[in-house]
């Protein structure tokens, strides 16, 4: 069995179909091209003012954005040199990717540099912020140990005949949340030593 392409097999269904089925067709595709025009034309009244303000920007910003593309390509044309190093080309793309993604009708170093100082102050806020949640984890398991460490040693002493016991009468006075969790604290502990 060959292989048609979609051309010929567009081909072959419309000669498969009545007169009446293609004009059909041809009306339904005619109809949609209008609707689509209509709404494209829509689209383009919601937006005057915004549509404007592009073209005005790329017109007063030409010189920049020829000077922008100039730019791009001698880098890419450095990026792909025979003699550049795979650690010089990724800076290279990293320098592209920053141009490209500059503020919008902005030329300047800031404007170029913008998105890049967005990504660091991220990075820098998701840092600092894992760096307090664990802080505040480490400072949080130092406090249960000492709980778990006193309860112990009250069991140990022999104050209490049973474990129970002991959790029931310690676990508010030492700040457990409750009696269950002291008395997990006090599995497997040896015996007071009487």
């Amino acid at each position: 069995m060959s292989k048609l392409s979609v051309k010929e097999a567009r081909k072959k269904y419309l000669a498969s179909l009545t007169p009446e089925k293609r004009e059909e067709l041809e009306r339904k595709k005619l109809e949609a091209e209008a609707e689509s025009r209509k709404r494209w034309k829509e689209i383009f009244e919601q937006n005057k003012e915004l549509f404007q303000w592009f073209d005005d920007g790329m017109k007063a910003n030409a010189h920049h954005e020829k000077a922008i593309k100039v730019l791009l390509e001698s880098l890419r044309t450095a990026a792909n040199h025979q003699d550049m190093t795979p650690e010089i080309k990724e800076v290279v793309d990293a320098l592209i990717i920053v141009i490209e993604d500059r503020k919008l009708f902005e030329y300047d170093l800031e404007a170029v540099l913008f998105p890049l100082i967005e990504i660091v102050e991220k990075d820098t806020q998701s840092k600092s912020g894992s760096h307090a949640v664990t802080i505040r984890h480490e400072k949080t398991k130092k406090e249960r140990e000492a709980k778990i460490s006193q309860l112990r040693e009250i069991w140990a002493s022999g104050k209490y005949s049973t474990r129970d016991l002991c959790a029931e009468e310690e676990y508010q006075a030492l700040g457990f949340p409750s009696f269950g969790s002291a008395r997990k604290a006090l599995r497997n502990t040896p015996p007071p030593k009487s």
